[in-house]
């Protein structure tokens, strides 16, 4: 016998292990999203610093670097 719950108790069961699946690909979704606009969000820096030489608002010597320490 199933202790005496019968169905309910095997629905119970079931209920766990979706609710653990879910759980599980949650977790992994999550985790390549913030590796994915971790690279997301360097390339809109790039595009920012473009845009601020491109203005005038910086000079070569500054874009340089700024670029070199977004590159590490």
């Amino acid at each position: 016998m199933m202790g005496g719950f019968g169905g309910i108790g095997m629905l119970l069961w079931f209920g766990v292990i979706v609710a653990a699946i879910w759980w599980i690909a949650q977790a992994a979704t999550s985790q390549r999203n913030q590796s994915g606009s971790s690279a997301q969000a360097s390339g809109t820096l790039r595009e920012v610093l473009n845009e601020r030489l491109a203005r005038g608002e910086i000079t070569l010597e500054q874009y340089r670097g700024l670029r070199k320490a977004l590159e590490q």
